[in-house]
């Protein structure tokens, strides 16, 4: 009954090979449970303080492994994603997060490079456009010298008969300085009946698309700026330019030509 209330342990004193006594240590059942209860504790104490340690450190290596590279990846894709092809991207490492970082920055190179021949291409193609800009305006330059020298005024008009466009020659020939005629109606520069004739030629065109009567000598008069009126050859015609059309008006003033018949009429009759 008494080996279930207590434990007994027994050791042997010795000396010099000499059993000289015992030593005999009686514990109670309780004192037993609460000692052993006590070093379990403390034993699983130590292991969850070590467990503990264990994690601290493997999140510290974690963190500056993993998520501090993965961090600054994501600020170098922001800052490239935002334009800035200079970020730099520090990581050098032999490892998967070292190979995506070796990714971002042959990304981030190739990027530049595009940007680059990109931007050589456009300045060499801004180049040849102005280099054929100023081509066309010499061009332009050169037709409008000729269309000014030539003896006959051209006037273009659309289809409404409106002015769009005169030659120095026909603001000489009406008395008008420059810029005045534009705009106007080309009744501006004839009488009436001469512009009603021309309206059902516009209407006829523009209607039923009749051609005929361009390209056909008319004479007619026309009317000066201090509005004395003068003998005229005029021929009509459509031009037809890419998707638009507009009318071509050329102007001749025949008053010397008829002065020289009349004088010759003069002449033959006497």
């Amino acid at each position: 009954h008494d080996s279930i209330r207590y434990h007994t342990r027994e050791t042997t004193v010795s000396f010099e090979n000499q059993k000289i006594g015992m030593v005999k240590l009686v514990l109670t059942r309780d004192e037993l449970f609460d000692e052993v209860l006590l070093e379990i504790l403390g034993t699983l104490a130590v292991v969850i303080l070590i467990a503990l340690i264990i994690l601290f450190v493997s999140f510290r290596i974690t963190r500056s492994v993993v998520f501090e590279p993965l961090a600054q990846l994501e600020y170098s894709a922001t800052a490239i994603a935002n334009g800035n092809l200079e970020v730099d991207v520090p990581i050098a490492r032999d490892d998967e997060v070292g190979r995506l970082a070796a990714s971002f920055t042959t990304m981030r190179d190739s990027i530049k490079d595009l940007i680059s021949d990109l931007r050589n291409a456009n300045s060499g193609l801004e180049q040849k456009v102005a280099e054929r800009t100023e081509e066309l305006n010499q061009s332009e330059r050169r037709v409008s010298a000729v269309i000014d020298n030539i003896i006959d005024g051209v006037v273009t008009t659309n289809l409404r008969g409106r002015i769009t466009s005169v030659n120095q020659t026909t603001n000489d020939i009406f008395g008008y300085g420059k810029d005045e005629i534009l705009g106007q109606q080309i009744n501006f520069l004839i009488p009436n009946q001469h512009w009603d004739f021309f309206l059902k030629i516009i209407d006829n065109y523009i209607k039923n698309g009749d051609e005929t009567s361009f390209n056909v000598e008319n004479e007619i008069e026309g009317i000066r700026y201090d509005g004395t009126r003068f003998p005229a050859e005029i021929v009509f015609n459509v031009v037809k330019f890419k998707d638009s059309e507009f009318f071509s008006i050329i102007f001749r003033d025949i008053t010397k030509r008829k002065e020289i018949d009349k004088l010759k009429s003069e002449f033959i009759s006497t």
